[in-house]
């Protein structure tokens, strides 16, 4: 059986609660959108390897 490799997307992220979630079920966040300052500035924090 072949494994399949998800990644994940974030649009409208917030602080990166999606792309957490995403790493702690095994998928891997590869970007995140947001406008706001703040949460951009947690989520590069965060999650450094997402874009």
């Amino acid at each position: 059986m072949e494994k399949n490799n998800l990644t994940l997307g974030s649009l409208f992220d917030g602080s990166g609660g999606f792309p957490l979630a995403g790493i702690i079920s095994g998928i891997t966040p590869v970007w995140a959108s947001e406008v706001e300052p703040f949460p951009i500035r947690v989520t590069t924090k965060r999650l450094p390897q997402v874009k």
